[in-house]
């Protein structure tokens, strides 16, 4: 099962870069910790204007990874797309890496300066070192205060992450409307029922800045992914509607899913206001954010 992650990772400026970058989802931590924390990004630029820096891998969980560069400041990964490389320069898939192997990572070098950091720009991973399990035990015990296991009562939560031409960012998606099937304590069901307002009415929804850009939105499903996604959308002109009409209609939006299974919606325009409804055995939970 798929582990929960406890930290909430907390999104600051970094540099001009990722201004107005949000907060993802996650599990809230009492206590933020110092930015100082966050991954150092040392490494070497190649010819081609590639940054590359070294980190080792940590499985945990279901299929989750945190690496730690060489100052040992934890940070996570997007994989890239049949570019990571095993030991003999053979291609692998993010599952066959493994514990304590040391990886030569690929990218713009643009670090989400969150804690744990975030590394969505990466072209490509290669391992260098196998290393051993036991070289990773040195981070073990933040590891343990990393992440729990999920309580499956709990409904699921969702974050949006994207790049423009200035950014790498990703952000918490408000939710809204949900049925989740809880089990009790003596074993018994009960549903869990949230009917409000449409999300064109909803007071408070997060935001998404393109700022004129079209981008790529991946659709990242905490403690588990859905099993059917389903997106709308409206004008942000219709905001606050109360016509049957507009709240009946909006645009259907095809969603993809990419190698790792994750969902994404593809260009996505600025002036939009997006409803997704994710779909588990469980239930299913409405969640919803505004382009800008």
């Amino acid at each position: 099962m798929a582990k929960y992650l406890m930290v909430f990772l907390i999104i600051t400026t970094l540099s001009i870069s990722i201004a107005g970058c949000s907060q993802p989802a996650g599990q809230t931590s009492s206590q933020e910790p110092p930015l100082s924390s966050a991954p150092s990004q040392e490494g070497s630029d190649t010819e081609e204007g590639q940054h590359v820096m070294r980190a080792m891998c940590v499985p945990y969980g279901d299929g989750y990874f945190l690496m730690f560069d060489e100052n040992g400041s934890p940070f996570s990964v997007t994989f890239p797309e049949d570019e990571i490389y095993g030991i003999s320069g053979e291609k692998i898939s993010p599952e066959q890496l493994q514990r304590g192997n040391i990886l030569e990572i690929y990218g713009n070098g643009l670090m989400l300066e969150s804690y744990p950091g975030q590394y969505p720009g990466i072209s490509k991973i290669q391992v260098v070192e196998e290393g051993s399990p036991e070289d990773a035990d040195q981070y073990q015990e933040f590891m343990d205060s990393f992440y729990q296991e999920p309580d499956p009562n709990e409904p699921p939560e969702m974050n949006v992450e994207y790049t423009t031409s200035t950014a790498a960012c990703s952000a918490v998606a408000s939710s809204g409307n949900m049925e989740w099937t809880q089990t009790t304590e003596d074993g018994q069901s009960k549903t869990l029922m949230a009917c409000g307002a449409h999300v064109l009415q909803w007071k408070n929804i997060n935001d998404i800045r393109l700022d004129g850009e079209t981008a790529d939105l991946t659709l990242h499903f905490y403690p588990e992914q859905p099993k059917e996604v389903q997106a709308v959308r409206w004008p942000v002109s219709q905001q606050g509607s109360t016509d049957s009409a507009v709240l009946d209609g909006g645009e259907t939006i095809p969603i993809e899913t990419d190698a790792d299974g994750k969902w994404i919606i593809r260009q996505a325009q600025g002036g939009y206001i997006y409803r997704v409804i994710g779909i588990w055995d469980r239930g299913q939970v409405e969640f919803g954010f505004l382009t800008a």
